[in-house]
């Protein structure tokens, strides 16, 4: 059973059938940090989703651009206060 970081290297190495081979246990560590970022740029769930409000500033030199956070990964969409205040009835 995989618990630690610890064993799920010990899983590589028992499920490669390869525990001799030296240079392969090496960089099994490489192996596992490249699967975790593929992971990371390929799987998006609810749980990896935040929600950011940003406030524009007219003043400066290029109003329609804005920070994103430093998280930031895609946009899956937005809205805005005028929208939003659009919708509700006179």
């Amino acid at each position: 059973m995989i618990t630690d970081y610890t064993s799920l290297q010990a899983a590589a190495i028992e499920w490669m059938a390869r525990d001799q081979d030296t240079t392969l246990i090496a960089r099994i560590p490489t192996f596992i940090q490249f699967f975790e970022a593929k992971m990371n740029r390929d799987l998006f769930v609810r749980q990896m989703e935040s929600r950011a409000t940003t406030t524009v500033d007219t003043t400066t030199a290029e109003p329609e651009m804005i920070s994103l956070p430093t998280d930031f990964a895609y946009q899956h969409g937005f809205s805005t206060l005028a929208a939003r205040l659009a919708k509700l009835p006179p």
